[in-house]
């Protein structure tokens, strides 16, 4: 039980910027990695708090979105950022295993890192501008609405796609804001994380010499089961497709991403597990136009 809250002081000393309690046990470390889904979970109700108040105040839309949009990066201290980056620079070097390995571990940053964090930040920002004023074009809304109408998706009554706003000023629940922005950053962290736990590292990796604790990856999966159940029983039925459809894409986002980048650089580190992180968050938000 002792390296289980440690594991946790850990978790939230390592991986959120908001002050906490500090303390650090080397054979605690998987259990640090399994505590990821709880600590995205509540940076995501922070997250998503920090949405609704902005829209209470009546904040214009495209400030809204910058505020939404630059939140997550500040939550997490910015720490998986390095990961995206020094991963996109390896990659997309095209050099050999042995070149991009060097690129990764150069604290140095080079062009495709600037270009790749650039169009993170780009996309994101655009899928949340778009979220929060539906009024500036989301694409997807119609294009399911269609499918709804045309009997393809009788049993779905309504997707997400309504707008932080309307989520607020037409009688819907605030919950599906806080659900969602919670998930987005809950699967992406126990994706990355369970893959670090599991996968071969690295041997230049710091988790390395890291026990594989088969107890820490149970007590990660169940952990998510049950707080994409709190999600799921929280938010509004009207909007539960919208928060699946989030949950899936940001599922795949992460894992697939975390496998690109460990079969080419043969693998795993906290690189590539912040990259996965990155992703993941990335294509949630993109479902949030579902």
């Amino acid at each position: 039980m002792k390296k289980v809250l440690t594991g946790l002081l850990m978790c939230w000393g390592n991986f959120c910027y908001i002050p906490g309690p500090r303390k650090w046990d080397e054979e605690a470390r998987p259990y640090m990695l399994a505590w990821l889904p709880t600590v995205g979970f509540l940076m995501g109700l922070i997250w998503g708090l920090i949405g609704i108040l902005a829209i209470k105040i009546h904040l214009p839309y495209i400030a809204a979105a910058a505020i939404l949009t630059w939140v997550p990066f500040v939550i997490s201290g910015f720490i998986h950022v390095d990961g995206y980056m020094d991963v996109n620079d390896a990659l997309m070097s095209r050099g050999d295993l042995q070149k991009k390995r060097a690129i990764l571990k150069d604290s140095r940053c080079g062009t495709f890192a600037i270009v790749s964090f650039v169009f993170l930040v780009l996309v994101e920002f655009g899928s949340m501008a778009s979220f929060v004023d539906p009024g500036v074009g989301q694409s997807f809304k119609p294009f399911v609405d269609a499918l709804i109408s045309s009997g393809i998706m009788q049993f779905f009554t309504q997707g997400m796609g309504n707008g932080l706003i309307n989520a607020l000023t037409d009688a819907q629940d605030p919950r599906t804001i806080l659900m969602s922005f919670a998930v987005i950053m809950t699967v992406p962290r126990a994706v990355s994380g369970f893959l670090m736990m599991n996968l071969d590292p690295m041997e230049t990796s710091q988790y390395r010499m890291m026990t594989r604790d088969r107890k820490a990856g149970a007590f990660m999966v169940i952990q998510l089961l049950v707080l994409l159940v709190i999600a799921h029983s929280l938010c509004p039925r009207v909007d539960r497709f919208g928060l699946m459809m989030i949950i899936v894409l940001s599922f795949l986002g992460s894992l697939i991403s975390c496998f690109i980048a460990r079969h080419e650089l043969k693998g795993m580190n906290g690189d590539i597990a912040g990259y996965g992180i990155l992703w993941g968050e990335l294509m949630g938000i993109v479902g949030l136009l579902i």
